[in-house]
């Protein structure tokens, strides 16, 4: 039976390392956005809303993201969660998270995007944005949704 290692492990395990390497030294950068939309009450189906510009080289962790509503008020309001490039072309619409139900009270952790398979390097600034992917009935102005964004940037 082989003993294996995964990479904090194996820099742990170095003999030239002479200090204990911790998360935090192993990962700097990586830090939790914590980002707000308050709704306006004039959101549809298909609205996109900007949340952070990130530069090249961040990688969004969706598998320790989510979002909390208030309360849209909306019959049916469900999100998803991607990127698009500065000038609104997009460059994935649901990256990092696909159809979350954000019509009544509660959290939803971010689920089904391509990025918690497989993690993305953003190439260039980017706007993490979401998408109002359904939104039928009124909406409430001041609802809001409060995001919790993991990203580890670029050193």
């Amino acid at each position: 039976m082989a003993t294996l290692y995964g990479a904090l492990a194996a820099l742990q395990n170095s003999p030239s390392n002479k200090t204990p390497v911790g998360p935090l030294e192993a990962f700097p950068n990586t830090r939790t956005l914590l980002l707000r939309y308050t709704q306006t009450g004039s959101e549809a189906a298909s609205d996109i809303v900007r949340l952070y510009k990130l530069p090249p080289g961040a990688i969004v962790i969706p598998q320790l993201s989510a979002v909390t509503s208030s309360g849209v008020s909306a019959t049916t309001a469900t999100i998803t969660v991607g990127d698009y490039k500065p000038d609104g072309t997009v460059l994935d619409a649901d990256r990092y998270s696909t159809a979350l139900d954000v019509q009544a009270a509660g959290a939803d952790s971010f689920t089904g995007g391509a990025a918690a398979a497989t993690p993305f390097v953003t190439t260039e600034d980017s706007w993490l944005t979401f998408t109002y992917a359904t939104l039928t009935g009124a909406v409430t102005a001041s609802a809001t949704l409060d995001f919790r964004v993991v990203v580890n940037f670029p050193r």
